[in-house]
């Protein structure tokens, strides 16, 4: 496993802020890559996906590309990084909803723009509870999202 952590998973998660998957087919393929490896592992044939991510103290690929746009966005709404040409994401007017502020993704016309970083990371920082949005220092986010 740790061979494939430091040679495979790199290669397979690079850029994923950028060109994150959201097609199920395309999920599959990425996916199909670890579960493959996986299950050529000693004594983890007979076990399902799941149980091996769980036996191996693993995550999904789908999983870690979610955490990476997270940290990515919190890192932009913190100003420790600027994102090209991406639109300053606003709060939304339902302000205290379980008790931290929302934000709302710009109307898209053009499915392309659908599924673009700014409303994939929108959806998922939105269904996060308040204690993990208002997380003061980057580190403790990464650890808190060690999904």
């Amino acid at each position: 496993m740790r061979a494939f952590n430091t040679n495979v998973r790199p290669i397979l998660e690079f850029a994923t802020v950028v060109w994150s998957p959201v097609l199920k087919q395309d999920i599959r393929k990425l996916e199909g890559v670890q579960k493959r490896f996986t299950k050529r592992l000693s004594g983890m044939n007979n076990l399902s996906y799941e149980a091996r991510i769980k036996a191996l103290s693993s995550t999904s690929l789908e999983q870690t590309c979610i955490r990476n746009n997270l940290i990515t966005c919190y890192k932009y709404l913190n100003s420790m990084r600027e994102i090209g040409n991406m639109d300053s994401p606003r709060v939304s007017e339902v302000t205290q909803i379980r008790a931290h502020s929302k934000l709302a993704s710009s109307f898209c016309r053009i499915s392309q723009l659908l599924h673009s970083f700014e409303n994939r990371v929108i959806a998922a920082l939105n269904s996060l509870p308040s204690h993990i949005t208002c997380v003061p220092l980057l580190p403790l986010l990464r650890k808190i999202l060690k999904i």
